[in-house]
């Protein structure tokens, strides 16, 4: 009985690492905050989808450089790395090419 414990114990714990390990998600596998504000998956935020954060709303117009009514990962990037007002002024001077 002691040795059929001893089996179940040693077994349980050589489990417990690899279901903890299962159930991390990796830095690689969390979705940016891009991909959590696109919930549609198109590839844009439409300010539909910008709604409910007010940061993104209050620049949503100045970051829309081709004024195209959504943001593409290059220009939500400007809110991401920029201040409100070298995100404005880089928005108004950068190319993108779609």
């Amino acid at each position: 009985m002691k040795k059929m414990s001893a089996i179940a114990l040693v077994t349980a714990l050589l489990a417990t690492p690899v279901a903890v390990l299962a159930t991390e998600t990796t830095e690689a596998e969390k979705p940016t905050a891009f991909e959590q504000l696109d919930q549609n998956n198109d590839g844009k935020i439409s300010a539909v989808e910008a709604k409910d954060t007010a940061p993104l709303v209050q620049q949503f117009e100045e970051l829309d450089v081709n004024k195209d009514g959504y943001l593409t990962e290059a220009e939500f990037s400007l809110i991401q790395t920029d201040t409100e007002t070298t995100a404005y002024l880089s928005a108004k001077n950068a190319v993108f090419t779609l």
